[in-house]
């Protein structure tokens, strides 16, 4: 698939952990640039691709046409599984992946303003057909609230005083100019990674309601899981990565009460979970901070 350039990361680990059976139906929750779709193609599956950047939907045309009705591509959030899945005409799936965070294509595109290695309009929106930019965001939000969100998605040091750094100097047109502010607000470039980079992050989350979709998603897959199921969800950052554990060991073995015996008590929504990251040879730098989780959906039906 070419155009929206992504590399997938654990693309291999990802695939083998799904364990595809014959003609299996599959969601690709973050489409992206088609590299984990691609992959459950070539294993057989039929693949219902989401995602909330209509330029990734548009690349993928040319494969919804080579793959002849086995993929399908919705550009909806994930937060919208059920709907997508009445839009396909499947009740149930045998596999959900997906690759939470923002690309490397959307971070390459300047004229999307996810990054300040190049000038780009603060705009930060994975759908830019929906909602406000974050500089009208900007425009509105207060000091503590502003400041919270860069404490909880980018634990930045100082959060207070850089928030009041970015509110002194709205409105922001630029994001080497929003990161500038940023940078100077912590002292300046004295650290191997940008100063700017953990807040950017953290603006992106809070834009995109990033952490809101997680929980709706966690919440669904439940639902739509055939029994034996399998999930596959890869996580970038730790609030992330967190919500994902912290869901799927909640439905598990583990977390059910025990009879004096010890032996647990109930039905459990999940089995088999795993974690990884990639091996620290890794070329693609956005794999530094990859996890990979997964699990089985359970046969039985919680209580």
């Amino acid at each position: 698939m070419t155009g929206f350039q992504h590399t997938p990361v654990l693309l291999t680990e990802v695939i083998e952990a799904l364990a595809l059976p014959p003609d299996a139906r599959v969601v690709d929750c973050t489409f992206g640039g088609g590299g984990h779709t691609e992959a459950a193609l070539a294993a057989g599956a039929n693949v219902l691709g989401l995602d909330r950047d209509p330029e990734a939907i548009r690349h993928g045309a040319d494969a919804v046409r080579r793959y002849k009705g086995r993929l399908t591509l919705d550009h909806a959030p994930f937060s919208d599984l059920r709907g997508a899945l009445v839009r396909r005409g499947w009740t149930a799936v045998d596999a959900v992946m997906a690759d939470l965070g923002v690309s490397s294509h959307q971070l390459d595109q300047p004229a999307r303003g996810f990054s300040f290695r190049h000038s780009g309009p603060v705009d930060f929106r994975m759908d830019p057909t929906s909602g406000v930019p974050l500089s009208a965001w900007l425009e509105t939000v207060d000091e503590a609230t502003l400041a919270g969100v860069l404490r909880e998605h980018g634990d930045v040091s100082q959060a207070r005083r850089v928030a009041a750094a970015i509110l002194a100097g709205r409105p922001f047109r630029d994001t080497v100019a929003l990161a500038d502010t940023i940078a100077r607000a912590l002292g300046g470039r004295t650290r191997r990674t940008h100063p700017a980079t953990t807040a950017f992050q953290a603006l992106r989350i809070a834009l995109n309601r990033e952490m809101d979709e997680l929980d709706t998603l966690l919440r669904t897959l439940p639902d739509v899981l055939v029994p034996g199921g399998r999930l596959a969800i890869l996580t970038f950052h730790s609030g992330e990565d967190a919500r994902v554990k912290a869901a799927l060991r909640a439905g598990s073995v583990s977390a059910l009460p025990r009879d004096a015996y010890g032996h647990p008590v109930g039905n459990a929504v999940w089995s088999q979970l795993r974690d990884r990251s990639p091996a620290t040879s890794d070329p693609n730098p956005r794999a530094r901070s990859a996890r990979l989780r997964t699990a089985t959906r359970s046969p039985w039906t919680p209580l």
